[in-house]
């Protein structure tokens, strides 16, 4: 049917020219035929120009169970409702469109108004991808300020606008990703500015489908955060950067009426408190806070109200699982201009339970150090690299009999007894480099007392760094005060079971010097001349024996020297020789040459060797040989004891060394406790290997000097 035929036909001519509304009529190909003059000036064509378009040249529906269509006018593309029907015509029917613009609200003009003055980028796309909103900003953006979007589609426009072809096929990529995914994609965009530079866009594509499933929008937001990322920005500072964004997208954003009911809260609720928004809006959330935590919130609401204020303040919720979570608020007051009172309250919310935790954990570490350091029945004190005491607990102030205020104006130089400073400076060094050391020394008190301390110095390590020096140390002095008296009950010991055979080797010579005496006295004509000598000699034999027996005996001086190991071993063989002898054992020393001296104290060394032999020598009932041997072996130096003896049974050698324990009949067990004290001064070890029945061998070992 043709125009002319169409305009025949009074029904449909009376139909198109006497609706207001637009109409355009469209043949069975679906062409137009003829508008009524409301299309003409809708479309702003006239109906011999629109005569024989197609429909989609004219209508794009871009769903085909929507009523609403875009209408390509002479003024771009416009949104419009169309209604579809049949009419009879010239024996056969035509198919009739009535077209009705969709108007703009006053509020939706206001919407896009402010939408258009926003610094953000803003895009409203259709279910194919075409922009049915683009605000002012994306123009400005891609260099087409003015620039009408409508209608097209991103591979459109990088075609049209090619300096930015890049960035618009990228939209079409991420585009279809938000759609077959069906969720909120946020996405990091670079556009190359036109200075040659690039911006970068946080954006937020959100899909909107038909509730038949189908696409219907696709909500586009993007702000520019150039600002906050630099191009040069190393890969460090960008992760860093996304891990605190990370971080705060976890707190909870919330709004308050004066009285603090909630008007708004974010989803994070969900998160910290295990609630959804809904189930907190319109609660004061005083009925899930801790019994404790009540009163204080009450007086920060209060405080909130009293005009435009800021107050952090940290509390515990309830949360849905039934217990209590820390949470730190930062909340700030909104005045309304007009009444000048508070009319909300914002607030930003974080979990802080795990901090809490850790600060809790710290102050009960604190207080169990505390509890340690001042509660400790030793002296416990801290100082710094240069030994000035930060610290010390009570014991060192009794003992030391300084008050704390004067201490803390010390170093330990100032406590310790003369020389010492320089005794001990390499073992306060090797700490300072890490190295705990364990020493004995002494300290002057202020009452004038001298103490003997054990003391153990070990590094203050904070982050990774020795900052100080903890000492732990017990006083010792009448402890060696005890040690020095079994010392000595021992030496006497030694003494006593020795004044027989010194007897007997005295009695000899003095037999001798009798019978002299009164062979002279009966014949006064003997030459006594030639007699002289033999005298002498019995004499100084004598002489000999009672300084052996003195050194021994009397009490001597400690001090620390460079010590021939052999000539202590000999001294201690000449002075037992005797006593042996009368046993019938004989005493061989096989002694290296030339060992390395040994640091050690001689006299205390020699009571070493004298209870060991002397134990070898009461051993052997049945007579032997007793040798001793000296030799060095790798770092050490060796004497090595070994007798003919009955032997020691196996289970009794571990227990050697114990005060009054003891395998001989009338011993008290001191002699071996005494070597094994002296030996541990030393640095040294006693190492005992015996059978019963075969004998023992006792091997000292003492280390070489630095």
């Amino acid at each position: 049917m043709d125009h002319l035929q169409l305009e025949s036909t009074p029904f449909l001519s009376q139909f198109i020219h006497h609706v207001s509304d637009a109409v355009v009529i469209l043949d069975d190909k679906r062409k137009v035929l003829c508008v009524n003059e409301a299309a003409e000036k809708l479309i702003g064509y006239s109906s011999s120009q629109l005569a024989g378009k197609a429909e989609e040249d004219i209508i794009k529906k871009y769903h085909p169970r929507v009523e609403e269509v875009h209408v390509c006018g002479t003024e771009g593309e416009f949104l419009s409702t169309c209604a579809e029907g049949k009419l009879p015509a010239g024996g056969g029917e035509v198919t009739y469109l009535i077209l009705k613009p969709v108007r703009l609200q006053p509020q939706d003009d206001l919407l896009k108004t402010l939408m258009n003055i926003v610094p953000d980028f803003i895009g409203i796309k259709d279910g194919k991808g075409r922009f049915v909103f683009a605000n002012a900003f994306v123009g400005e953006m891609f260099g087409v300020p003015g620039f009408d979007f409508t209608g097209k589609h991103d591979s459109e426009l990088a075609e049209l606008i090619k300096p930015f072809k890049d960035v618009f096929n990228y939209c079409v990529e991420t585009d279809e990703s938000v759609w077959n995914e069906g969720k909120i994609l946020r996405v990091e965009e670079r556009v190359p500015s036109l200075d040659g530079g690039e911006r970068v866009f946080d954006v937020y594509k959100i899909p909107v489908f038909h509730e038949d499933g189908t696409r219907k929008n696709l909500l586009v937001f993007g702000r520019e955060v150039t600002e906050k990322i630099s191009v040069n920005e190393k890969m460090q500072e960008s992760e860093a950067r996304y891990r605190l964004l990370a971080e705060n997208v976890h707190d909870m954003i919330s709004t308050h009426s004066p009285d603090g009911a909630f008007t708004y809260i974010s989803p994070s609720s969900k998160e910290i408190l295990g609630l959804m928004p809904e189930e907190l809006l319109g609660g004061t959330g005083f009925g899930l806070m801790h019994p404790n935590d009540v009163e204080k919130m009450q007086h920060a609401l209060e405080y909130m109200n009293g005009g435009e204020r800021a107050l952090t303040v940290q509390f515990r919720l309830q949360d849905k699982e039934g217990g209590y979570v820390w949470l730190e608020a930062s909340f700030k007051s909104v005045i309304d201009p007009l009444t000048g009172k508070v009319h909300e309250i914002t607030g930003v919310t974080r979990n802080i339970t795990e901090r809490k935790n850790t600060e809790k954990l710290l102050i009960e570490s604190k207080e169990r150090y505390k509890s340690l350091f001042d509660h400790n029945p030793s002296i416990v004190c801290s100082m710094d690299r240069h030994g000035r005491f930060t610290r010390v607990n009570k014991e060192t102030r009794t003992l030391s009999g300084y008050k704390l205020s004067e201490l803390l104006q010390m170093t330990i130089e100032d406590l310790l007894a003369e020389g010492e400073a320089d005794r001990l400076k390499d073992d306060f060094k090797g700490v300072l480099k890490g190295t705990p050391r364990t020493f004995e020394t002494f300290i002057n008190c202020k009452s004038g007392e001298v103490k003997n301390l054990c003391v153990t110095a070990i590094p203050i390590v904070v982050e990774d760094e020795i900052i100080g020096v903890y000492g732990v140390a017990s006083d010792v002095t009448d402890q060696k005060k005890t040690e020095e008296m079994l010392r000595k009950s021992d030496k006497l010991s030694i003494v006593g079971q020795l004044a027989a055979s010194i007897a007997h080797e005295i009695r000899n010579p003095l037999t001798s010097l009798k019978g002299f005496i009164q062979l002279f006295q009966e014949n006064c004509d003997i030459d006594a001349g030639k007699y002289y000598m033999i005298m002498l000699d019995e004499l100084n034999r004598i002489e000999h024996i009672m300084s052996e027996l003195l050194l021994l005996a009397k009490p001597q001086v400690k001090s620390y020297c460079d010590t021939d190991l052999n000539k202590l071993v000999r001294f201690v063989a000449t002075l037992l020789e005797r006593h042996a002898l009368v046993q019938n054992i004989h005493i061989v020393t096989d002694l290296e040459k030339d060992i390395p001296l040994v640091r050690g104290e001689e006299n205390e060394l020699k009571q070493v060797l004298i209870n060991l032999i002397k134990n070898a020598i009461e051993a052997m009932n049945d007579g032997g040989i007793i040798l001793v041997k000296g030799f060095r072996e790798g770092d050490k130096v060796l004497i090595q004891i070994i007798d003919q003896g009955c032997g020691i049974p196996k289970d009794l050698i571990d227990r050697l060394g114990e005060p009054f324990f003891t395998t001989k009949e009338k011993g008290t067990g001191l002699g071996m406790m005494v070597s094994y004290k002296i030996m541990k001064e030393h640095n040294g070890d006693i190492t005992i290997k015996s059978k019963a029945g075969k004998g023992t061998e006792i091997t000292l070992s003492f280390p070489l000097q630095n």
